[in-house]
């Protein structure tokens, strides 16, 4: 099925019948990414009485209770009430599910010289991503053709489907989420567990800057339909460039939920 889109007065169609996703798929009985050191996502046969849900067991049929994070187990969609008092729920944010949006892939540079663009202690060897990066990256592009960013890091190995985030992964620095507050951008997708550093003391500063929420933590309607995905896995056979976002996520009420980002290649007419 190919698609018809205008976007900023140019004519882009796509191939519906030809998704993407850059999601990690989560192996409940396998390798998984995981952050914090928290529990491993796992699955398990329910068992009541004589009833057993699997039928390797004897059961009738697979029936199967599943325990994860969601903001440690794997791709996952998250609202601003990640981060505020007021319980806002993914599944009621009014979020652009479908929408136009660029892949970009960076590098992120060593943080020796660049502790200004963060509020915390920052180790010698911290990864940023800065506005200078993001700029360079994204400035080869119209910025009024998408309303969402994806963001791949450099290097982009396999390793991301299931690292163990030991140490401190890349993160933005603060001029680089002002810049994407610039952009208007609805939905920031990227390849790491946390647009933060994953050990601030609790700072949350790009959540903060991100979803423009104070330290009272309240919701700020203005930002209130914006969302974030971490723990995305962009092959390096998806090129940068233009694509349809589709961000596909179960109806949790829950501020955060496992989520599946599908992309279609925009190509211009």
């Amino acid at each position: 099925m190919i698609a018809q889109f205008h976007i900023s007065d140019h004519l882009y169609y796509a191939d519906l019948s030809k998704p993407i996703s850059i999601a990690i798929p989560l192996d409940f009985v396998g390798k998984q990414p995981n952050t914090y050191d928290v529990p491993y996502a796992q699955s398990r046969a329910y068992k009541d009485g004589t009833f057993v849900g699997d039928i390797r067991q004897g059961g009738s049929c697979n029936f199967e209770t599943i325990e994860l994070t969601p903001h440690c187990n794997g791709t996952h969609t998250e609202c601003i009430g990640h981060i505020t008092r007021d319980r806002i729920h993914i599944a009621e944010t009014n979020f652009k599910r479908i929408s136009t949006a660029l892949l970009v892939t960076i590098k992120p540079i060593i943080a020796n010289d660049h502790a200004h663009h963060y509020n915390y202690t920052l180790e010698n060897r911290d990864l940023l991503i800065t506005r200078v990066i993001l700029e360079s990256a994204v400035g080869k592009y119209n910025v009024n053709e998408f309303d969402s960013l994806i963001v791949r890091t450099l290097p982009n190995s396999d390793k991301k489907l299931s690292d163990n985030y030991d140490d401190v992964p890349a993160y933005f620095s603060l001029d680089a989420m002002e810049y994407i507050l610039e952009l208007g951008i609805s939905n920031l997708l990227v390849d790491m567990p946390s647009i933060d550093r994953i050990y601030d003391d609790g700072l949350m500063m790009n959540h903060k800057t991100y979803w423009q929420v104070g330290e009272e933590r309240e919701v700020n309607s203005n930002t209130a339909h914006k969302t974030v995905t971490e723990f995305i896995y962009a092959a390096d056979s998806v090129a940068d460039g233009y694509y349809l976002l589709d961000i596909q996520i179960p109806p949790f009420l829950s501020d955060a939920a496992p989520s599946t980002p599908l992309l279609y290649k925009l190509e211009k007419k």
